[in-house]
């Protein structure tokens, strides 16, 4: 009899021990989902957004979504992404739409390497009074809310000018884009290099520019065959795990002062360099500000706060200089 009530004592722990499981498992799935923990104390949120995004691995993504999850947290927003593997394949774009549409979410980002590619599933998601803002390029002709980024025009001019102020004789310049930038990305590449080219032509100390694509070809690939088979005297990164990649080979080169290098972002890493004298400057995009700020236009939409239909984010640049006065 004793042996039947331990026994009975033992399933009564071990059911307790299980349901308890349960409960924080089911605790931590809805902290995961909110990006934040705080639903609320219904466990209810008020609104539900996703981003639909081609590029879920780089830094900029990173530190993007980082920011976004930040300004989530005391909004009780539930915070998805969707990825798409295939930007070209445009079943699976539609898919990520109609998903989206079908979840009833009350927000949607666009951060597509060409947003223009989504015109037709902004205007569907238009239609059915779901909020689209486009994130780092835009796709003005389309039904979106507002759009969040840099002038990507200036972000190049502003890259040209560092460039060309730097030169005392006729350069060949070797351009890395990074992963968001494709031949196909349209209206995004085409007004970076735009704005490259614009400030390149009115200056003598500038010769050839290289355009080549992290997307198809790794950035180490790309200077080490560069530098074998070109006069490069100048590189530009768009990426800041690219420009990482690419100083590291130049480094093994031995090419450290012959060849000028303009690198992007504030990562721990390129600051070093800078302070180094290995990088000249690095040209940074906010993208954790670029995440608050996408998330914070969206839920004042909804609440029915105008917003401005375009929202720059600051480029800064850092070098030598001002790494100084900030010491």
């Amino acid at each position: 009899m004793n042996r039947t009530k331990y026994i009975e004592a033992g399933l009564i722990v071990l059911l307790l021990i299980l349901f308890g499981y349960a409960f924080n498992v089911t605790m931590q799935i809805n902290k995961d989902i909110s990006g934040s923990g705080v639903l609320g104390q219904n466990n209810s949120p008020r609104y539900h957004f996703v981003v639909i995004s081609d590029d879920v691995d780089s830094y900029s993504w990173n530190t993007f979504i980082e920011g976004a999850y930040t300004e989530t947290a005391d909004k009780e927003i539930v915070l998805e992404s969707y990825e798409i593997k295939d930007i070209n394949d445009k079943n699976e774009l539609k898919k990520a739409f109609e998903m989206a549409i079908l979840s009833k979410v009350d927000g949607v980002m666009v951060k597509l390497s060409n947003n223009e590619l989504a015109r037709e599933e902004i205007e569907a998601c238009f239609k059915q009074g779901i909020k689209v803002i486009t994130v780092g390029n835009d796709s003005p002709e389309s039904k979106r809310d507002a759009y969040i980024g840099t002038n990507k025009f200036n972000l190049g001019k502003l890259t040209a000018t560092l460039l060309a102020d730097h030169n005392n004789a006729k350069d060949d310049v070797l351009l890395i884009l990074g992963s968001e930038f494709t031949e196909l990305s349209g209206a995004s590449s085409n007004n970076y290099l735009n704005g490259l080219l614009e400030t390149f032509k009115t200056n003598e100390n500038i010769g050839e520019l290289h355009v080549e694509y992290a997307a198809e070809k790794r950035a180490e690939l790309i200077i080490s065959d560069s530098i074998q088979r070109r006069s490069i005297d100048a590189v530009i990164c768009t990426d800041p795990i690219d420009s990482l990649r690419a100083i590291k080979v130049l480094i093994d080169l031995n090419q450290v002062g012959k060849v000028n290098f303009i690198a992007s972002s504030d990562l721990p890493e390129i600051v070093e360099y800078i302070e180094k004298g290995t990088i000249q400057s690095s040209v940074v995009e906010d993208y954790k500000v670029m995440g608050t700020t996408s998330v914070e236009v969206l839920y004042q939409l909804l609440d029915q706060n105008r917003q401005s239909a375009y929202i720059s984010i600051p480029i800064k640049v850092i070098d030598i200089e001002n790494l100084s006065i900030a010491e």
